[in-house]
């Protein structure tokens, strides 16, 4: 083959030439590219020019891809000059122009892979995820430098919600759960539409069929189980069908199947992450009562062994949590080698886990003691319910600290004086710590006090965070309330989804206010009043315990008979799990606010307003329609009238910046 790239002063007269140019420059690796770079000083050279724009492409350096096309303003080829004006529109933030220019180049489907990534990278910025999803896998498969370009396609992943069943997305969607540096949680609609579309599940279809042997090879869904909180109506109804054919099917043959047991332990595994929601119904209750009476007497006996009950135990852990069983001190005599190998996986959560947290929850030091009624009346919960069950957290490298990613050191906010090399933050109210530990990952700079009311919440957190070998959060038991004892103050405090669970809001934000030094940021959670009003209105008429089965029950009937009563609960991915359930609905105490009432209660304690938090845009786009000005962005009387109109918009809840005034 003619080595293009190593011929002097090449020049990339047609399409075919630049083509053929970008195919050999694709099969470079990072070094051999740099050295092409690092070679040539004249930057309208058609090599040199190309081999600059593929590298800031494939390595998401756009600052740099700016200063190449400044440098290659007289490149001769015309169909580099156009390839260079698309990328001057992709640096300008003109994604419709990118489209209109890479047409011209060509005018089929796209197969240049460097206008691949052009194309890819303005379609996402006009939200048209899909299609973004699709080039940049063609990229992808075109470069041997493509890590930014997998996480790029896989962060298209996180905005799409299929029209129709896909099997390039359902492989984009499995290798996106294989893959540990991401939170399956962020593709929960992909993969929950993929599987709808797949086994055509609409309304309440309690009684279709399952085809087990069918549902065991699909490993798409059985890789989901292991990793997501299904938040469907339907697709729980067809998880609960499928799992009691397992179970019918597995009595009636006195074993289980080999072909089933990948299927098994994943169920097994979803149950352990939903927490053990899912309906029984009688039959079932009485089938699983027999079982464990089963389990029970043979475990009595002397001569048993592990291999005559294993089965039935992976069996029960579909349905109950093994550490609520009376037997569970006993399965711990076994270590996890002594289990199936195909089981070992499954029974280091659902069992030996377990155990993990209750040692780890008698360690957790006390900073405050907890003697508030409502404290310990929330307390009480959560050791109950540690919220909430999660078991993957974003990993991917970050350079830049807290204040330059959150953009704190730019208008609205006032760019704060204290240095941004060693920063502490407060995380108060981190439950499980979820938060405090993707944010230990993404900053690692940062200096990390997590505080909780519940042990056994904290204990789940210390466990993860030791899991992920992570050594700058300190995790202490503590009530908000008495946090003035921490005698120290903080660049950064973040507090969402706490402070309304308290019975005197106000209160507690006036302590958190007084650990936040001059300038310091806080990150809020609040409830909407608008966009919870038939969750309040349930609340306040309810008489339901908040007891498992009861929460078990009361699902169920929502799913299946009272569905328009309850849809704006069904909406809201909290009511998919058991301790998320109870949070949402059963709580023991919970206020709700307007936005007018978060402005004044900023107000009353010194703090500015900088903005609402979103991980979609969808809402800011939504808004600036309505409001164009940039000043409006931090009107919170913009959004009382916005919100007003979109009732829902804040359905999870308030999420915001403020900063000390």
């Amino acid at each position: 083959m003619n080595n293009l790239v190593n011929s002097k002063q090449f020049v990339a007269n047609s399409d075919q030439q630049v083509t053929a140019l970008i195919n050999q420059l694709s099969q470079l690796d990072e070094k051999s590219l740099s050295s092409i770079i690092r070679k040539s000083k004249n930057h309208n050279d058609s090599v040199t020019f190309l081999a600059n724009v593929t590298y800031c492409l494939l390595k998401g350096e756009f600052r740099g891809l700016s200063q190449v096309l400044l440098k290659s303003a007289h490149i001769k080829s015309s169909y580099l000059q156009s390839l260079r004006s698309a990328c001057i529109h992709l640096c300008n933030s003109q994604p419709d122009e990118v489209i209109n220019t890479v047409i011209t180049l060509d005018k089929s489907v796209i197969t240049n892979p460097l206008l691949a990534i052009l194309v890819a990278e303005a379609q996402f910025l006009q939200c048209k995820f899909t299609e973004a999803f699709y080039n940049f896998t063609k990229a992808v498969n075109s470069f041997p430098i493509n890590n930014l370009l997998i996480i790029k396609s896989r962060n298209c992943l996180q905005h799409i919600e299929a029209t129709k069943y896909s099997e390039p997305l359902v492989q984009g969607a499995t290798d996106y759960l294989k893959d540990s540096r991401f939170d399956s949680k962020d593709i929960a609609s992909l993969v929950t539409s993929l599987i709808k579309f797949k086994y055509q599940l609409i309304d309440n279809q309690i009684n279709l069929s399952v085809d087990l042997s069918g549902i065991a090879q699909d490993r798409f869904l059985i890789e989901a189980l292991q990793r997501i909180i299904f938040s469907d109506p339907d697709i729980e109804l067809f998880l609960l069908k499928i799992r009691n054919t397992l179970l019918n099917t597995i009595i009636q043959l006195g074993e289980i199947p080999p072909h089933l047991n990948d299927l098994l332990c994943a169920f097994s595994l979803q149950a352990y992450l939903n927490e053990y929601v899912f309906f029984i119904n009688s039959d079932e209750t009485s089938t699983i009562d027999s079982i464990h009476d089963f389990i029970s007497n043979l475990l009595k006996a002397p001569d048993h062994s592990l291999d005559q009950i294993a089965g039935l135990i992976l069996l029960m852990s579909l349905y109950e949590s093994l550490s609520q069983q009376p037997y569970f001190e006993h399965l711990l005599n076994y270590s996890l080698v002594d289990w199936p190998l195909e089981m070992q996986a499954c029974m280091k959560k659902v069992l030996y886990q377990q155990q993990q947290e209750i040692i780890l929850a008698k360690t957790i030091p006390q900073l405050t003691p907890i003697d508030h009624p409502v404290s310990s009346a929330v307390q009480n919960q959560y050791e109950e319910n540690p919220y909430p069950r999660w078991t993957e957290v974003v990993q991917l490298p970050n350079y830049c600290n807290y204040i330059k990613y959150y953009h704190i050191h730019k208008p609205p906010f006032i760019k704060p004086k204290f240095s941004t090399k060693a920063l502490k933050m407060l995380v108060a109210g981190c439950g499980t710590g979820k938060h405090p530990i993707s944010q230990a990952l993404l900053f690692p700079d940062l200096q990390i006090i997590a505080v909780d009311l519940s042990s056994r919440s904290l204990a789940y957190a210390k466990l993860m965070a030791d899991h992920l070998k992570i050594n700058n959060i300190s995790f202490y038991q503590g009530d908000i309330l008495q946090l003035d004892a921490l005698k120290e103050k903080f660049h950064i405090i973040e507090c969402v989804g706490v402070l309304h669970h308290m019975e005197q809001p106000a209160n507690g934000l006036a302590i958190l206010r007084n650990l936040l030094v001059k300038q310091g940021v806080m990150k809020l959670g609040l409830y909407s009043q608008t966009a919870r009003q038939e969750i309040e209105k349930f609340r306040a008429n309810n008489t339901i315990a908040p007891t498992l089965t009861n929460i078990r029950q009361f699902r169920f009937q929502a799913l299946t008979q009272k569905r328009e009563e309850f849809d704006t609960c069904i909406k809201v991915s909290d009511f998919f799990s058991t301790s998320m359930c109870r949070d949402l609905l059963f709580h023991a105490q919970e206020h709700c606010y307007t936005a007018l009432e978060v402005a004044k209660l900023l107000k009353d304690h010194s703090l500015g307003f900088r903005g609402f938090y979103f991980r979609s845009h969808e809402l800011f786009t939504q808004f600036k329609k309505l409001y164009p000005s940039p000043a409006s962005m931090q009107d919170l009387t913009a959004w009382h009238e916005f919100e007003k109109q979109n009732p829902l918009a804040f359905l999870g809840m308030y999420q915001f910046f403020a900063q000390a005034i």
